[in-house]
């Protein structure tokens, strides 16, 4: 989450943190979600948010949050060995 709002205006903006605001680290944002279920605020915060997307028209049923992030990978991947040709 932490990198996902540092890299992305879009999630800074539905959270209503400005562009040059600082962005909570992972260990807040884990107290914090820890915090929620401790005091079972958890689900409700969740039907909060379905309650106020469902007045913009919008519906959430199930669903899963997925990093799709691009990493580069090995040219040759499971490969241990390489070949040099020396001949001149």
């Amino acid at each position: 989450m932490e990198l996902m709002l540092k890299g992305n205006l879009f999630y800074r903006s539905f959270l209503g943190i400005s562009a040059v605001d600082p962005v909570p680290n992972y260990s807040t944002i884990s107290r914090f979600h820890s915090n929620l279920k401790s005091m079972n605020l958890y689900r409700g915060c969740f039907n909060e948010l379905k309650h106020q997307l469902a007045k913009k028209g919008f519906e959430l049923k199930t669903g899963k949050i997925i990093d799709a992030r691009l990493v580069k990978a090995a040219r040759n991947p499971g490969s241990s060995t390489f070949h040099v040709d020396f001949r001149i």
